[in-house]
């Protein structure tokens, strides 16, 4: 269901921007940064950077003094949606060899697919901000 390498490439990244908070912060976190400190391949890291700001969880500034920043407050953006902006999640993908009897395929279909909801379940109520163990940080610093 959850592709791992997307996904906590996303969840690291997340949980950095979001930690960054004045008065440290003199700028926004660049892929770099993010890639270094968690000694990730900077292509990738940027690759997965640029899909959670297409999916407007975070906010790019171009420039040599760019970088990303969260779009909305940590307790805004929920575990499911920083996983399906990466394309980390997939109902039901599970599939049995075509020998497999087509009751046992139908069985095994709706039982993941029930797994799926109530996993769905807990990763839309779990925030970045549970993540941080901390007050969460909002849009711009602010708390």
């Amino acid at each position: 269901m959850v592709r791992n390498k997307a996904a906590s490439y996303a969840v690291l990244a997340m949980v950095e921007i979001a930690k960054k908070k004045p008065p440290e912060a003199t700028g926004d976190l660049q892929a770099g940064d993010i890639a270094t400190r968690f000694e990730l391949p900077m292509a990738y890291t940027a690759k997965v950077l640029s899909q959670l700001a297409r999916a407007a969880l975070l906010r790019s500034d171009r420039g040599p003094h760019g970088g990303f920043q969260l779009a909305r407050p940590a307790n805004e953006i929920s575990l499911f949606e920083i996983f399906h902006a990466v394309g980390a999640w997939a109902n039901g993908d599970l599939r049995l060899g075509h020998t497999a009897p087509p009751e046992v395929q139908r069985s095994v279909a709706e039982a993941v697919q029930r797994a799926s909801a109530r996993a769905r379940e807990v990763l839309e109520e779990t925030r970045l901000s549970d993540l941080l163990g901390e007050v969460p940080v909002s849009v711009g610093g602010a708390r």
